[in-house]
This record gives structure tokens, sequence and C-alpha cells, in this order.
């Protein structure tokens, strides 16, 4: 997977004033990401493909929260 951008609608907690972000996969790692703003690579969060690497995950149902 090459990189993807993504926009979001409104400002990600912890990631600044961005609203445009690249995700991209980690050499090495598969199921693991980095999400960072387009033009602010000095900080990131890491991403899980949880279905990789939880087996027992299950996505909730859409509008409930846990």
């Amino acid at each position: 997977m090459a990189h993807l951008g993504l926009t979001f609608d409104e400002l990600v907690p912890g990631l600044d004033q961005h609203v445009d972000f690249e995700l991209n996969p980690v050499t090495g790692a598969d199921g693991l990401f980095t999400l960072h703003g387009r033009d602010a690579v000095e900080r990131r969060m890491f991403l899980l493909d949880a279905g990789m690497h939880l087996s027992d995950y299950q996505r909730p149902a859409a509008g409930l929260r846990g």
C-alpha cells in the first residue's frame, strides 16, 4: 500500500491544527501505519490494523459507544 491522503471535516485531537493527513504503512511491520499532517511529519500517530493483530476484535455497531 502506498500512502493515502485523508482529509477530516474536524480537527483530530492531539494532531495540532491539521485536517489534511497522510496514512503510510510502516516498512517491515505488517498492519502498522503512521498518520501525520501533510505538512507536519514531526507529530504522528501510530495506527494498528485491529483485524490483523487482534483476532477477537469486532467493530462496534454504528452509533454505539462503550
